[in-house]
């Protein structure tokens, strides 16, 4: 069953079209991977899938709704989270207090029952608390709950807003090349993290990264993007061995074939 599916993406900026006519499907708890060369249009599409963006043309379902004119909010409600290339977090907060944030798209009280300190609205606090924790020690970020975000190493603030996303409870979850500022000893194991966050938290995964190798290993489909057109799908072989795609993506000749994340 499709968790999302966007059909003929279209945006243009100044007169340069960024996406155009570009459609994707995600389906329950598969991870897609997106890729293709810098300025191929890759975060445009994901603004556009999450509402930073609304495209000039084309439509976006989430399940079976059309959220193409919904801000990021109301996604965000329906199950739809992401995380940034550039981390976002609330820099004086602590890790625990931002992760708490990524709660409110899904908790049903407001500041006046939270005032109150109705018996709901206390149970509903119990529950979300004990569910921050569970993420935290997941991520192995417990430890530096108490801490401000802003203490943290790269690689580690970056799990933090993964865990934000994840507090949401999403259906689907859209990670920007969740391995920028991370050491290459630390890929991999950022990458198994990611399957064991599939399976724990029943998500689907939509992924922009540019290390292909690893990229390629935990997806089940791929789409390829190049100057905002869909160049290729498929999966991660057929993809690996599109020439279209070894051209595009690196340079390479007709003459000078690449294996791509073999």
């Amino acid at each position: 069953m499709s968790i999302l599916r966007a059909v003929g993406l279209e945006i243009n900026f100044r007169g340069l079209r960024a996406l155009d006519a570009v459609a994707l499907e995600v389906h329950e708890q598969e991870t897609v991977g997106l890729i293709g060369p810098n300025g191929a249009g890759k975060t445009t599409c994901f603004n556009c899938i999450t509402g930073l963006l609304t495209p000039d043309a084309g439509t976006v379902l989430l399940g079976d709704a059309d959220v193409t004119e919904l801000p990021p909010h109301e996604r965000a409600r329906l199950g739809m989270a992401r995380t940034f290339q550039t981390v976002q977090l609330f820099a004086g907060l602590t890790v625990e207090e931002n992760v708490l944030v990524g709660t409110h798209a899904r908790t049903r009280h407001g500041l006046v029952a939270d005032g109150l300190l109705l018996p709901s609205s206390r149970n509903e606090e119990r529950s979300t608390r004990a569910e921050v924790r569970r993420i935290l020690e997941f991520l192995d970020l417990w430890r530096y709950r108490e801490l401000p975000a802003k203490s943290l190493a790269l690689g580690e603030q970056r799990t933090v807003e993964l865990a934000r996303a994840l507090a949401s409870q999403p259906r689907l979850l859209l990670l920007d090349e969740p391995l920028a500022g991370v050491s290459r000893s630390a890929k991999q194991g950022v990458m198994d993290l990611l399957g064991q966050i599939r399976r724990e938290f029943n998500v689907a995964l939509l992924v922009i990264e540019h290390d292909m190798k690893l990229v390629m290993g935990i997806s089940d489909f791929v789409y390829v993007l190049n100057a905002g057109k869909l160049l290729a799908k498929g999966s991660p072989q057929e993809v690996r061995n599109n020439p279209e795609v070894i051209t595009a993506y690196l340079g390479a000749s007709e003459e000078e074939p690449v294996a791509l994340g073999s």
